[in-house]
């Protein structure tokens, strides 16, 4: 109905590498997710839910978001967001072979981050623009960094803020 829209997928993915250095890991990994949208007049609300399944990774983990929109005008917008994620370290960030300067660290464990952001959006014949401010917090980063061997890896570095305001313009 209008007042009501079902939005869902489901995704699964099967990695495997097979080397000398590090062995033969694999991963089956499925994902679902349900995001309805409920309008009510000029407002609409956008729960959404997910659930990520990692064999390498138990017991996998929800993750989700809620989302609102106020419809000023036929053109003008405010929108917010609040969101949790979660990331799995992808097999380069595990299993890169060690040589010219680079190596996996197979010990990572997953990513979680929390986010906001608050905006306005405006279309009309030809133009949209659109500003939003953001914030977003993670635990558990994984970032590559050389180290005191001269080695690039991974690391779960700890928390990080990225703060920021984007702005996009199209014609």
């Amino acid at each position: 109905s209008e007042a009501l829209i079902f939005v869902y997928g489901i995704s699964s993915a099967y990695d495997r590498a097979l080397s000398t250095e590090f062995g033969a890991p694999q991963r089956f990994s499925v994902g679902g997710f349900l995001a309805p949208v409920i309008g009510l007049g000029s407002f609409s609300i956008h729960p959404a839910i997910r659930y990520d399944f990692y064999s390498d990774y138990m017991p996998g983990a929800f993750s989700g978001s809620l989302g609102v929109s106020y419809k000023l005008s036929d053109t003008d917008s405010l929108k917010a967001n609040l969101s949790c994620s979660y990331r799995v370290p992808c097999f380069e960030d595990l299993y890169w072979p060690s040589g010219s300067g680079f190596e996996g660290n197979p010990s990572l464990r997953p990513e979680t981050g929390y986010s906001a952001d608050v905006g306005y959006e405006r279309s009309s014949q030809g133009l949209s623009y659109s500003a939003f401010a953001f914030a977003r917090y993670a635990q558990d980063v994984i970032l590559w960094q050389i180290g005191m061997d001269g080695i690039w890896r991974p690391s779960n570095f700890g928390a990080a803020l990225y703060p920021g305001v984007e702005q996009e313009l199209k014609l």
